[in-house]
């Protein structure tokens, strides 16, 4: 075995015989040259090998190290053992057992330290330090390392270490003269906290009142803390991952104090330079004082001062809204959005994932609206996509038939590349009722967004646009024209059952009066329809739009008029079928021709060529 514990196998050409004899005459010196009569081989710390090598080692000890001027002494935990040998050898248990019992010749089992034994043994470690730590810092450490004494001197170092630090920043004025060091047994029990449970500790550094809610648990008034910090947050009860926390916190329930934060910082960035008055910042970020927050952050070189100056404004929103002060947490959080685009980009997605944490908040939520929504907005760009998400959706609830927040919808447009599926149904469902209820402010707000193309197509759905085919209305107004405008508009959002509906509704203005005359309604029909391209004509509607097309151009008396129809007709030329166009030509283009108008012929040629049609 080597220096380092790991097993130096021999290769297989290697002559076991020749490696005994070797180790009987290194033996054998030994012995003769130190005067003794046997040697002790001492083999430690066996059963923490892997069960390949563990097993090995006990095989090459019998096999070819036996002799009788060696003892071996070797301390192990036979249960490890055991286990070893059914994993490598797949002996039975019981034949593990009957292994090991030929392999020792005795064995003494060592009991387990008492309380009083480890007590101590810290206690003398303890005497031995410069410091002269409380009998508390004692409590602490036989509490934390009663099933494992080693740790307790690396421990010691670490507190020791903890200490210095800490009285020298009480020196400079970073906390307040004994605030850690006249509370060491606290200090010590933080650490350990930081060093064996570093989940519990990860949440208590987001929740200051964490402790708190531990001891109301204790004494029986509330259920075991789940996690709700930054970092962690679900139904997870805080001891369930953190085996032995529950009963170490319990052994140490009397030592407390009044403010955790000191203990805490002491394991956070450097940037105490950059709040040296904690009391007064909390003041600020409570009430909300952005200029105050914005000066400070102003008046920070370097950028490890200004990441934790705004993850302490984090930590004291979290604070906050931990134990419902609602209001306060309001303005902390109201900050951290006015702050945003000061933040340092390494930290931008962090303090993005706060905020989106704090606005889901039950206390925080229903006041959404009382939030800049152009600040808000560019936070959610950072921000994951779960919080993002619930925030859009919310604000989409927000808006009602009687009151359409334009600023909301101003950001919706904005920012329609990041809108969830469920907010655009939320936005849509309401446009849609009150188009019904309202249909003035309604179609403001779809103009609004129809007026980009890109926010269109993402913001408008096809229900919204059948919405508004359904409310356009047989008639000639000008009330009605601006529906159908905007139906034009958005027509390219519509399905094919609209498309034909819209294309019925044009057709029957058009034939309302079966007369010879191009009136206002066939003017409205026609001009409207004519806005239209092929691809707005389903195929299900190519027939009637052939035949009122067909009928009128031969109804109109006016040759000027009648070429009206004839324009609309050469447009759509395309989707009628052969015979139609045949039957078209040879009934309606062929006598206007024939006419020997020669301003109608040149028009009609005109028409002919810009739109693709035939040559007659």
């Amino acid at each position: 075995m080597s220096r380092t514990g790991k097993i130096t196998r021999l290769p297989a050409k290697f002559d076991p015989a020749r490696i005994e004899a070797k180790f009987r005459r290194i033996v054998d010196k030994i012995t003769r040259q130190s005067k003794v009569k046997k040697l002790v081989i001492a083999i430690d710390n066996l059963d923490r090998c892997s069960s390949e090598d563990a097993i090995e080692m006990l095989e090459s000890i019998k096999a070819l190290m036996e002799y009788e001027r060696c003892v071996y002494l070797i301390s192990c935990n036979d249960d490890a053992l055991i286990k070893d040998l059914v994993s490598i050898r797949k002996y039975t248990v019981s034949d593990a057992s009957e292994f090991l019992r030929k392999f020792f010749q005795t064995s003494v089992v060592i009991p387990s330290l008492l309380s009083a034994d480890l007590e101590r043994f810290a206690r003398n470690l303890l005497a031995r330090l410069e410091i002269p730590y409380t009998e508390q810092v004692l409590q602490v450490i036989v509490n934390a390392f009663m099933e494992n004494p080693r740790k307790i001197k690396q421990f010691l170092n670490n507190l020791t270490t903890q200490y210095l630090l800490a009285q020298e920043r009480e020196k400079i004025g970073v906390f307040k003269s004994e605030d850690i060091t006249g509370n060491d047994g606290f200090l010590a029990k933080i650490l350990i906290i930081r060093q064996e449970f570093p989940l519990f500790y990860e949440e208590l550094d987001d929740r200051e009142d964490l402790l708190e809610e531990v001891e109301t648990y204790f004494r029986g008034a509330g259920q075991a803390p789940v996690y709700r910090g930054i970092k962690r947050s679900g139904e997870a009860n805080v001891f369930e991952d953190n085996p032995g926390l529950e009963q170490f916190l319990k052994s140490t329930r009397l030592i407390t104090v009044e403010d955790i934060t000191p203990f805490l910082k002491m394991n956070r960035e450097t940037f105490t330079s950059a709040i040296p008055n904690t009391q007064e910042f909390k003041l600020h970020v409570n009430r909300g004082n952005v200029d105050y927050v914005e000066d400070s952050l102003g008046k920070l070189e370097q950028e490890n001062e200004k990441v934790g100056y705004v993850k302490e404004i984090i930590k004291q929103v979290n604070r906050e809204l931990g134990v419902g002060h609602y209001d306060w947490g309001f303005n902390g959080v109201d900050i951290l959005v006015k702050i945003h685009h000061q933040v340092p980009a390494s930290i931008k997605q962090e303090v993005a994932r706060s905020v989106g944490h704090f606005l889901t908040l039950a206390g925080i939520r229903e006041h959404l609206g009382k939030f800049d929504y152009s600040l808000v907005f560019p936070v959610l760009r950072d921000m994951q996509a779960n919080f993002r998400n619930d925030i859009l959706h919310l604000y989409a609830s927000a808006l009602t038939t009687d009151n359409i927040d334009m600023k909301i919808v101003d950001q919706f447009i904005n920012h329609y590349d990041i809108m969830p599926a469920s907010a655009i149904e939320n936005l849509n469902d309401t446009l849609v009722a009150a188009y019904s209820k309202n249909k003035e402010n309604a179609i403001m707000v779809i103009r609004r967004i129809e007026g980009n193309p890109e926010a269109r197509s993402k913001l408008i759905s096809g229900n919204l646009v059948e919405q508004i085919e359904s409310s356009i209305a047989e008639s000639a107004t000008d009330e009605n024209q601006q529906v159908v405008d905007l139906y034009i508009e958005l027509r390219s959002l519509s399905s094919t059952s609209t498309r034909l509906g819209f294309l019925g509704k044009l057709l029957s203005i058009i034939s309302v009066n079966k007369n010879a005359t191009y009136d206002k309604t066939k003017k409205f029909g026609l001009q409207n329809l004519v806005k239209l391209d092929t691809d707005d004509i389903p195929n299900e509607g190519v027939n009637e739009l052939y035949a009122i097309l067909d009928e009128f151009t031969g109804l109109i008396a006016p040759p000027n008029d009648k070429l009206q129809f004839a324009e609309a007709s050469f447009k759509f030329f395309s989707v009628f079928t052969d015979s139609q166009k045949e039957q078209y030509l040879q009934n309606r283009v062929l006598p206007l021709v024939n006419s020997g108008d020669v301003a109608i012929l040149k028009r009609m040629l005109a028409i002919a060529e810009q739109l693709g049609c035939p040559r007659f």
